[in-house]
């Protein structure tokens, strides 16, 4: 059996909120930041509460403390009363255990504590004269402990006031707290999943319209957007598309040019060849007619080679020599171009000075023989070149001797393979040397164009800018 090619798995789409998707971060990032911000005030909140509230405890404990020390006082200062009997008569209020200090002695409204709860900082304020509070732990549990020197009857007061109340509420204050920025942060991650959807909902359309392009629907556009902070994108989109659509009309009808091309030479080419092997017996005049022939296509062929290889080169993007091109002054390069053509020097009108251009020499010597060689061919010859100088520019004027070219005509005659006969290709020529002169311009910053000329005929004017503006 012949050997089977596994089948691939469809990929799977990916899912909105799976793993690393924009939906899943933007509901992660608002979570965290509605926790952070929950945090901070919380934590902010149960800070200044806890600070109250213990203000307050220690307020209250403390006045509370002041009228047991003056009851005490006032029960001592009457004849014949101990502090044992005092504190009997004392009703605490909050507060776990009363201890009186007298002359060395202890004395206790409790039971369960003794002296040994009062810490020994605090036993220092009886030669200070002076009132003190600390809290402590007492029998496992927070108390605030308070000494209250009564010098009039020589007696020091220890209140231990118990704080577990005021813990359960800062822990139950904490809890809630704690609670309420978890569920913020749970909000804020709900909040983030339904901006993130809503956030994304306009690029619906550019994932269906560049899905629809992927499968070859280059007519395809994303419709206009009110929104400013995607109107931008969108007609970047569009024009990206609308030149990707020029783009590939215009390679389909050049390769259709190019064929229609190629078959043209190809097929005289073959019927010189196999008229020549066939009758070889005939005159010799009719094998150098057929010979001569097949030479011109061959040349034809040849020159419709190489303007294709220009265009190849043109259509990669500005090569260096362009880019980084020496100056070259542009009357000294006509006069060379015109030597070389067996072309009068007379034809050259310039200014005096030198009119320097940046970019590639070869290349401008090329868009300047392609401009001759099409007054040449399609224009009676060159009639005039004149060169004129302008504020950061250089502009060239080739008239022709020619019936000038019709306007409908202007625009399209530096097309590829057009001709200013209305048809495509040529007998003569290729179709290609305006095109190349248009590309060359292009790479050079410039631009060109054809007008009619004083006097009749046609006109190309080709403005460059000038290398030291």
């Amino acid at each position: 059996m012949p050997a089977t090619r596994p089948q691939e798995a469809p990929a799977r789409a990916p899912r909105p909120y799976g793993r690393g998707s924009l939906r899943l971060r933007v509901a992660t990032a608002v979570a965290l930041a509605v926790l952070v911000v929950c945090a901070v005030f919380a934590s902010a909140a149960y800070l200044l509460a806890r600070g109250v509230l213990t203000q307050q405890r220690e307020s209250a404990s403390l006045r509370q403390a002041y009228l047991d020390a003056s009851f005490l006082r006032d029960e001592l200062g009457t004849t014949g009363t101990s502090p044992a009997e005092a504190l009997d008569a004392l009703d605490p209020q909050g507060a776990a255990a009363v201890f009186v200090h007298r002359s060395g002695a202890w004395y206790s409204s409790s039971f369960d504590l003794d002296a040994d709860a009062i810490p020994r900082a605090l036993l220092e304020v009886e030669g200070r004269q002076r009132v003190a509070h600390m809290p402590t732990s007492v029998g496992g549990d927070l108390s605030l402990v308070i000494a209250v020197p009564v010098p009039a009857v020589g007696i020091t007061v220890y209140e231990v006031v118990p704080l577990q109340e005021l813990r359960t509420t800062l822990r139950v204050l904490s809890t809630v707290l704690a609670g309420g920025a978890l569920a913020a942060a749970v909000l804020g991650a709900l909040l983030g999943l339904w901006l993130g959807r809503r956030a994304l909902r306009p690029l619906a359309p550019l994932t269906s319209t560049a899905a629809g392009i992927t499968a070859g629907d280059l007519g395809l556009r994303l419709p206009e957007s009110g929104d400013p902070a995607l109107s931008g994108i969108v007609s970047a989109f569009n024009a990206m598309i609308e030149t990707l659509q020029r783009r590939a009309e215009r390679d389909a009808r050049f390769a259709a040019d190019v064929s229609h091309e190629l078959r043209s030479p190809l097929t005289t080419l073959t019927a010189s060849i196999e008229r020549l092997q066939a009758r070889h017996h005939e005159s010799p005049e009719r094998r150098a007619e057929a010979l001569a022939l097949a030479t011109g296509e061959l040349a034809r062929f040849h020159r419709l080679l190489e303007g294709l290889l220009e265009l190849a080169r043109a259509d990669a993007g500005p090569q260096d020599a362009v880019i980084n091109g020496q100056p070259t002054d542009l009357g000294d390069l006509l006069r060379h171009v015109l030597r070389d053509t067996g072309r009068s020097l007379e034809l050259l009108h310039a200014p005096a000075g030198g009119l320097p251009v940046r970019g590639d020499k070869l290349a401008l010597a090329r868009m300047v023989t392609n401009l001759l060689d099409n007054a040449d061919r399609h224009g009676g010859g060159a009639r005039a070149v004149r060169l004129e100088r302008s504020a950061g520019t250089i502009t060239l004027l080739v008239d022709d001797a020619g019936p000038g070219v019709a306007d409908s005509e202007r625009q399209r005659i530096f097309e590829r393979f057009a001709t200013g006969s209305g048809g495509r290709g040529s007998s003569a020529g290729t179709g290609l040397g305006l095109a190349l002169v248009a590309e060359t311009v292009r790479a050079h910053g410039g631009r060109v164009g054809c007008e009619a000329a004083p006097g009749g005929g046609a006109r190309f004017r080709t403005t460059l800018p000038a290398a030291d503006s």
